[in-house]
């Protein structure tokens, strides 16, 4: 209904989640402000990989698409990592890769989306190494790889790394770890979690 968004129940929710997602990526690693649309499609990439109730604890990229998505390649929004230069555009005694920050992942490519801060372009990458630079970081890239053993999906979220186990039975368990606290975290009480 035109002029009257709180008869939208479902897509105000939505969007209401979708922006407390960008708020905490790009608090988390303190991005500037510039790349609030870069964070957005990261969040709804990443939000598509989650489970949800209303689809019987499947991911909406699960249901489209017929099979479980890999998160093997899923990175924390806001990163330091290095871009390697193609060989046709170094020289032999140049660098070989130049410094970026990672702003999510390409539309038309099984690619990562990076922004190289010296020359000011964005860039289109494959060839990208992760610095794990901070204790954080460490602690997110060690539980996505302990919860990548999770049949459904495993989604890091502002703080908060959840995940699924079990099959299509209907009793699957939803789990989320705070990486700060260093504690589990029940997802019925997500908005009581500070």
């Amino acid at each position: 209904m035109p002029y009257n968004p709180q008869q939208n129940r479902v897509a105000e929710r939505m969007n209401m989640i979708i922006l407390n997602m960008v708020r905490s990526m790009m608090l988390f690693k303190n991005v500037k402000l510039m790349f609030w649309a870069d964070a957005v499609l990261c969040a709804i990439y990443v939000k598509n990989r989650c489970p949800s109730n209303a689809i019987r604890n499947k991911a909406p990229y699960e249901m489209w698409y017929g099979h479980i998505p890999s998160v093997k390649h899923i990175r924390v929004f806001g990163s330091t990592c290095y871009a390697l230069i193609p060989k046709v555009h170094r020289n032999k005694l140049g660098v070989r890769s130049h410094k970026c920050i990672f702003l999510g992942y390409s539309n038309t490519s099984k690619s990562y989306r990076l922004y190289d801060e010296v020359n000011k372009n964005f860039v289109v990458s494959r060839d990208v190494i992760f610095l794990k630079s901070s204790k954080t970081d460490n602690v997110v890239e060690r539980k996505l790889d302990r919860l990548d053993i999770f049949k459904n999906a495993v989604v890091y979220l502002g703080g908060i790394i959840w995940g699924t186990e079990g099959g299509i039975q209907g009793n699957n368990v939803i789990m989320g770890w705070d990486i700060v606290t260093n504690k589990m975290v029940n997802p019925y009480h997500v908005r009581d979690h500070k």
